[in-house]
C-alpha cells in the first residue's frame, strides 16, 4: 500500500508522473487539469482585486494592479508554457503581501488571500507533474511563512503551523489525485494500443492475402495457362511464334513480380537485410555487433536464425520492416 501511494505521489520514479503521459488520453487529462486549474487562477486573481479595492480602498493600486497583473500572466500561461512559472510565483507572493497589507487577521482582504495562497500548490502539481514540485512547493511554502514570521509576529506561531500544514496537505492530496487519475488514463491509452496494433495487423493481414491472391492469379494467368497449353497441344501452340512472344511476355510478368518480392539467399545474419525490397529500421546492436554474433554461431543456431529471418522476409508484405536484434 505505502509502496502504491509512494510511486503515485512520484518519489519513487526520477521522472516522476511524467513517464505515463504517452497516449493521447493522458495528454488530454493533463493539459484539461492545466486549463482549468489556470482559469481557476484568472478567476481568483480578478476576485482578489475586488476584494482588495472594496476593503482597503483605493490607497493599495499597486496590490490591486499586482493582482490583475497575475491574472493575466495566467491567461497567457493557458497558450504558452513560458509565463506558466509566473503564476504559482505572484500568487503566493501577492498573498502574502495581501496579509502584510491588511495587518487584520478577520478581514475580508486575509481571507481570501488564504484562499489564494492554498490554490499555489494545487496549482504548481497541475503544472509540475515531475518530483520538483515538491522542492518547489517547498520554497514558495517557506517563502510565506518567513514573511508570515518577520511581519506579522503578532499573528503567533500557530497560525504559521496552521498554514505550513496545509500548504503540505493539500499539495501531497492533489498530487495523490492526479496520480490516480493519470494511472487510469494510462490504462486507457495501453488499451487504446492494443486495439490499434489488432487493427494494423488485421490490416496488414488482409493485404498481405490480396497480394497474394493477386500474385497467385498473375502466376496462373502467365506461366502456368502457357504451359497448360502447350502441354494440351492448343490451337495456337501450333504457331511457334505466338508460343515465344507468349513466354516472352510470361517471363517479363514473372520477372517483375519476383523484383517485387526480392528474398535473399545470404548465408549470414548480416546480409539477410541487405536485400532491396524491405526499409529497414536498425534497432539494437549495430552491423559490427551482429557480424561478431554470426562469426560466433555454431552452424545449427546460425542457420535457424537465418532461415527464420528469410522466412519473415518471403512472408511479410509490408513496406517498412523494423528489426530489434538483440
Amino acid at each position: 500500500m505505502l509502496t502504491s501511494i509512494a510511486g503515485l505521489l512520484g518519489i519513487q520514479s526520477a521522472e516522476g508522473h511524467a513517464v505515463l503521459i504517452r497516449g493521447w488520453s493522458s495528454r488530454s487529462l493533463v493539459r484539461s487539469l492545466q486549463i482549468v486549474m489556470l482559469l481557476g487562477a484568472v478567476g481568483w486573481q480578478f476576485f482578489m482585486a475586488i476584494v482588495i479595492y472594496m476593503d482597503l480602498g483605493r490607497t493599495e493600486w499597486d496590490l490591486i494592479l499586482g493582482q490583475v497583473a497575475v491574472g493575466i500572466g495566467a491567461i497567457l500561461a493557458i497558450r504558452s508554457r513560458a509565463f506558466a512559472w509566473t503564476v504559482p510565483v505572484g500568487m503566493m507572493s501577492l498573498g502574502s503581501a495581501s496579509f502584510v497589507v491588511s495587518g487584520d487577521f478577520v478581514s475580508a482582504t486575509v481571507f481570501a488571500a488564504c484562499w489564494q495562497v492554498n490554490l499555489v500548490p494545487a496549482l504548481l502539481v497541475a503544472l509540475v507533474l515531475r518530483r520538483r514540485v515538491f522542492a518547489w512547493g517547498a520554497l514558495l511554502t517557506a517563502f510565506g511563512a518567513v514573511v508570515l514570521l518577520t511581519a506579522l509576529p503578532q499573528w503567533g506561531l500557530q497560525f504559521v503551523v496552521g498554514y505550513t500544514i496545509t500548504q503540505v496537505s493539500i499539495l501531497l492530496a492533489v498530487r495523490l489525485g492526479i496520480g490516480i487519475l493519470l494511472t487510469l488514463a494510462a490504462n486507457v491509452d495501453r488499451e487504446s494500443a492494443v486495439l490499434e496494433l489488432t487493427h494494423v495487423k488485421d490490416a496488414l493481414a488482409g493485404e498481405s492475402r490480396s497480394r497474394v491472391a493477386e500474385e497467385a492469379r498473375l502466376l496462373h494467368d502467365t506461366a502456368i495457362n502457357t504451359l497448360g497449353a502447350i502441354a494440351t497441344t492448343a490451337i495456337w501452340v501450333n504457331d511457334s511464334a505466338v508460343v515465344r512472344v507468349q513466354c516472352r511476355r510470361d517471363i517479363e510478368l514473372l520477372a517483375d513480380l519476383t523484383a517485387a518480392n526480392p528474398v535473399s539467399t545470404t548465408d549470414s545474419l548480416v546480409g539477410i537485410y541487405d536485400f532491396s525490397g524491405s526499409n529497414i529500421a536498425w534497432l539494437g546492436v549495430d552491423r559490427a555487433e551482429l557480424a561478431a554474433i554470426d562469426r560466433e554461431l555454431d552452424d545449427p543456431r546460425g542457420a535457424a536464425a537465418i532461415n527464420s529471418a528469410r522466412s519473415v522476409g518471403e512472408r511479410v508484405q509490408t513496406r517498412r520492416v523494423v528489426e530489434h536484434t538483440s
